[in-house]
């Protein structure tokens, strides 16, 4: 048996470009120190362009936190977001730990953002909870994953559930919970084929009567992730205008062939 080894370069740029229907043209950089101060310590710096998404952003990853078999990220980030009926500016930072056992792995993380809202009709802002806000969360989140591949799996299945706690501070101090769960199932035949069997369920629980969840924490369906042939985010309860509001509910099963 021989083996070689090369050791991984520690000052890695990557570059990419491209097309999707639901993100249209974009491109980024992303410049990544893999042994910061040589500490073995992850530090990226990384820039997206694009029609749909914009975004500068610095994380730090620690692999293996106090010497553990646990990985501790910090990040921040100012990204322009502009979805089919509003645009916003968030300012993000955001600090979590992650621990992976095998198949299972874990996620609790901290976030704080801020939303200010460019455009968005001022009839539907009430109703589609269009305003500026800051956000704090907290997020725990689990996954059983079988898969052959993260990329492009062929067989096996994952589940997901999650849970984010979100305090309004600033805004009209909403309170809620978002529930996430997710199944999907990999079958593979033929050496070329893949059947995807894939079920997604999302629902926000508010705390309080008449709350007003922040538009851009609502659901919404329509585009390559949930359904094709439909523009991104555009189904959903609609406001007197025909326009997508977002719902607190979402539940979505996709059989596809790949």
């Amino acid at each position: 048996l021989v083996v070689r080894m090369e050791e991984l370069r520690p000052l890695v740029l990557d570059l990419s470009a491209g097309f999707a229907t639901d993100d249209l043209y974009n491109g980024s950089l992303t410049f990544t120190n893999f042994n910061t101060f040589g500490w073995a310590k992850r530090l990226s710096l990384r820039f997206i362009g694009g029609q749909r998404l914009s975004r500068g952003e610095i994380s730090w990853v620690d692999p293996s936190f106090f010497n553990r078999d646990l990985q501790w990220s910090a990040n921040g980030l100012v990204q322009y977001v502009r979805l089919p009926f509003f645009s916003y500016v968030q300012p993000s930072v955001g600090t979590g730990f992650f621990r992976r056992f095998h198949r299972t792995s874990y996620l609790a993380r901290y976030q704080l953002d801020k939303n200010y809202f460019l455009n968005g009709n001022p009839i539907r802002a009430a109703t589609a909870g269009i305003r500026n806000s800051t956000l704090s969360k907290i997020s725990f989140a689990t996954t059983y994953d079988t898969r052959n591949s993260f990329s492009d799996p062929t067989k096996g299945y994952y589940m997901l559930g999650a849970v984010d706690i979100v305090n309004e501070i600033k805004g009209e101090q909403a309170n809620f919970f978002k529930f996430r769960a997710g199944f999907g199932i990999y079958a593979g035949f033929w050496k070329i084929f893949a059947l995807l069997n894939d079920l997604r369920f999302n629902r926000i629980e508010t705390l309080g009567s008449n709350v007003n969840v922040p538009g851009n924490e609502r659901f919404f369906l329509g585009g390559d992730s949930t359904i094709r042939g439909f523009p991104l985010d555009s189904i959903g309860p609609k406001d007197v205008n025909g326009d997508a509001i977002g719902a607190n509910m979402s539940w979505i099963h996709n059989i596809e062939l790949r």
